[in-house]
């Protein structure tokens, strides 16, 4: 087993506050992802990093519309972290970036996704669990994140330093995850970025809240949302700038990777053609839990997670030396969320090599 963990910080206060802390304990992490992402979009998309921050600055009022104690959150992780707001925006939009700039987005992301509901569930509770697929050099800019708020829920979060959110649940029970998706309508209109739709998912106290963050935001790019709620039920809401589709879980489970699943999806679905392995990955993680006999564990998810049918681009994926393109992309990170008694298992880098290490974030029982 590989030695490799991320550092977990625990910040607290007003999003201001939250996001100054979360700045200042992460700077040199921040400053790693935006050299990761400035060589990133100049050598994928021809931008050049002044170019870029003019994009972000331009989805400061679509932010500021959407969420404004996200947009103080930004504010804060900037001051923290010695940078300017465009550019913690910019770590937080990097495929509305892309497609803003009429780039067809070469930042191809995976990620396998899986919610298992009580009925399947061995603990009888609601399981919401994540591969995070995404560049190697990133691995190094990651970190576990949970934000005590002084007025609202709490969350635990796995993210790239500088974001407001990505993977991870809150103390309402809420859990979110999610997949890249690509579709012939992206980047045609603006749209509110990703990371700060899915800070409101985790910032929601109720589920119907939650559900409302994706439904009523503007979006400029397609994406999928999962989102699982620790009184047994998960929604899968597939999502395009100008249309969603709902998909709900079979026998317990709802299974998800980087492909619309909808029978209703009418928009081209070009991450089909981009992301191949997506189209054995969603069936090998669906075989493998529902052959499972009895119920399933954190362990049976485990196991799952580190998969390497197809290998190395695999559910458990590793790097391909032989790569087209900046970097190939791995599997950075996996986590597994009890979103009943906030038991957290979590895996830095690819499963297999890392093993889980466990972690208990509190839950509210009200």
């Amino acid at each position: 087993m590989k030695n490799l963990s991320f550092p977990f910080f625990r910040v607290e206060g007003s999003p201001f506050d939250v996001g100054l802390q979360h700045g200042t304990l992460t700077r040199e992490r921040i400053q790693k992802s935006m050299d990761i992402y400035r060589k990133a979009f100049l050598e994928l998309g021809k931008l050049q990093w002044n170019q870029a921050l003019r994009i972000a600055k331009s989805f400061v009022p679509t932010i500021q519309e959407y969420d404004v104690e996200a947009l103080e959150e930004v504010k804060g992780i900037a001051e923290g972290a010695g940078c300017r707001i465009e550019e913690i925006i910019a770590l937080n939009s990097r495929t509305e970036i892309m497609f803003s700039a009429g780039k067809l987005s070469t930042l191809l992301d995976g990620c396998t996704t899986v919610c298992v509901l009580p009925e399947r569930s061995a603990t009888g509770n609601t399981i919401l669990a994540q591969n995070w697929d995404w560049k190697p050099s990133c691995e190094g800019s990651a970190i576990l994140l949970e934000k005590r708020m002084r007025k609202g829920v709490s969350s635990f979060n796995f993210i790239e330093a500088g974001m407001v959110a990505r993977i991870g649940m809150n103390s309402a029970g809420i859990g979110s995850a999610g997949n890249y998706l690509e579709t012939d309508k992206d980047g045609k209109t603006p749209g509110v970025p990703i990371p700060f739709i899915k800070r409101k998912i985790l910032s929601s106290r109720h589920i119907s809240q939650a559900i409302k963050a994706v439904t009523n935001s503007k979006r400029g790019s397609s994406t999928n949302y999962m989102i699982g709620y620790r009184q047994g039920f998960a929604i899968d809401i597939e999502v395009t700038p100008d249309e969603l589709y709902v998909l709900y879980p079979q026998d317990g489970l709802l299974v998800h990777t980087n492909h619309f699943l909808s029978p209703n999806f009418k928009a081209q679905d070009i991450s089909r053609s981009r992301i191949t392995d997506t189209l054995y990955r969603n069936w090998r993680l669906e075989r493998i839990l529902s052959s499972k006999t009895g119920k399933i564990g954190v362990d049976d998810l485990k196991k799952a997670f580190s998969d390497h049918f197809g290998y190395p681009y695999s559910i458990c994926r590793h790097y391909d030396i032989h790569s087209e393109g900046l970097e190939g992309i791995q599997t950075n990170g996996s986590i597994i969320m009890d979103l009943n008694s906030g038991e957290i298992e979590f895996a830095a880098g690819r499963p297999c090599e890392s093993g889980y290490k466990s972690f208990r974030f509190e839950v509210n029982l009200i």
